[in-house]
């Protein structure tokens, strides 16, 4: 049986800022942490990967200058 996908919508500030977040926690031993089961690990990985493929945002030499208005456009919603 093939698995079966999700698409999912996200606004571009929203897939910026959820890169950007696991981006920073992939470093951290989400493993020593408490209640935290290995396929959550594993769908977070699966995330941070589709939006890696995703945004073309992260290749743009302003890349820091984006993610700071997208956090700032985010706070005032």
């Amino acid at each position: 049986m093939t698995p079966r996908h999700y698409k999912i919508k996200l606004l571009p500030d929203v897939a910026l800022f959820l890169f950007e977040w696991l981006e920073q926690r992939e470093d951290t031993d989400w493993e020593g942490v408490h209640g935290t089961h290995r396929g959550e690990l594993a769908a977070l990985s699966q995330l941070s990967g589709a939006l890696d493929k995703t945004l073309p945002e992260l290749f743009d030499p302003r890349y820091l200058e984006l993610l700071a208005g997208a956090r700032d456009r985010l706070a005032a919603a």
